[in-house]
């Protein structure tokens, strides 16, 4: 796939940059593979890849995430440090191409950016886009896969997701593992579903249709993750789209997210 039809959001000249940076040569990024980036659980922090919202919740301050990715092509959020490995998606982002991105930077780089939404429809924007880059990556020559982690900025609706390569998975569906999340679920308690599950070691997905449902499902992930802490347990989620059927309306296309709770020491 080409730099030139990797993404259509906010990214300033992103498009003409990775054009043009094509006959400089790649060099060796500082960010380049799996160094840099990791963070250590106990902290508090996720401990995926990518930039973090500062601590203040305001977007518009200097050490706001989104304005350091301006100007920059695919191949410099590939092979750059954890701090810039990052892409921006919005509610009118084109999931393919945001798609096309995510993969385009794991075959650069080796590892994929975190993803930086902000607002419902973004959001919702930002899993179609980790579910679709998800079918790319099924080739035989990519052998890979994804997993990802939400981390909102206190109460607002922004949030980082971070990603990270995996072995290939196959998701099995069962409907009696299933936390169906719809526009009037409280993430609060929907985590608290999740994290129950999760220590009796039980299989625990989650199925939402619609963009409100599916930020409530990308909420409650991020809760049910501060739930588990003190127990020494993180929870990542991988998500494809899967089809479910609704009375009175028929089939209908649903998110469906893998929860995958690991124990940290």
């Amino acid at each position: 796939m080409s730099s030139s039809s990797v993404l259509d959001q906010s990214l300033g000249d992103i498009i003409k940059k990775s054009n043009s940076s094509r006959g400089r040569g790649r060099g060796r990024g500082r960010g380049r593979g799996r160094r840099g980036g990791r963070r250590s659980f106990s902290s508090g922090r996720s401990n995926g890849y990518g930039p973090r919202f500062p601590r203040s919740r305001s977007f518009g301050n200097r050490g706001n995430p989104y304005q350091r990715l301006n100007g920059m092509s695919i191949e410099e959020i590939a092979l750059g440090h954890a701090g810039s490995r990052a892409i921006k998606v919005s509610a009118e982002s084109n999931v393919k191409k945001v798609a096309g991105a995510v993969c385009h930077c794991i075959r650069i780089g080796g590892v994929p950016p975190a993803i930086l939404a902000k607002g419902i429809s973004a959001i919702n924007q930002a899993i179609k886009s980790i579910a679709i880059a998800r079918t790319y990556l099924e080739d035989k020559h990519s052998k890979a896969d994804l997993v990802a982690q939400p981390s909102f900025d206190g109460q607002s609706a922004a949030c980082v997701i971070h990603c990270r390569r995996s072995a290939p998975m196959k998701l099995e569906f069962s409907d009696s593992d299933q936390l169906t999340v719809t526009n009037k679920t409280n993430p609060y308690k929907c985590a608290g579903a999740i994290a129950a599950k999760i220590r009796n070691k039980e299989r625990v997905g989650l199925s939402a249709i619609g963009p409100i449902s599916v930020f409530h499902a990308v909420e409650a992930l991020a809760v049910a993750r501060t739930f588990l802490r003190s127990e020494r347990v993180d929870v990542k989620f991988t998500v494809q789209f899967n089809k479910v059927e609704i009375s009175g309306k028929g089939d209908m296309s649903a998110m469906y997210f893998a929860c995958l709770p690991r124990k940290v020491f």
